[in-house]
């Protein structure tokens, strides 16, 4: 019996989009590395769901450690290069 390749596709992702406007037509952008990771190319045929970002309150200081803690280890990788 002959193996057959298989592969695990994503069958759905969530990201954040904004509605862009060119000419007389509106659209989300689905990016290229959603494309990819689920197998999809030009013309396939996908269902789509609209919903609006859910919002949740976060702590303002804990919001800035995490900036200030992504920012120092930023540096930190350009500097090691």
């Amino acid at each position: 019996m002959e193996e057959v390749a298989t592969m695990k596709c994503i069958t759905s992702s969530t990201y954040p989009a904004k509605v862009v406007k060119s000419g007389k037509v509106k659209y989300v952008a689905i990016p290229a590395n959603v494309l990819h990771r689920m197998g999809l190319e030009e013309g396939d045929l996908l269902d789509v769901t609209i919903s609006f970002p859910k919002m949740e309150e976060y702590d303002m200081e804990t919001l800035r450690s995490l900036r200030d803690t992504d920012n120092t280890n930023k540096r930190s990788r350009r500097e090691s290069e």
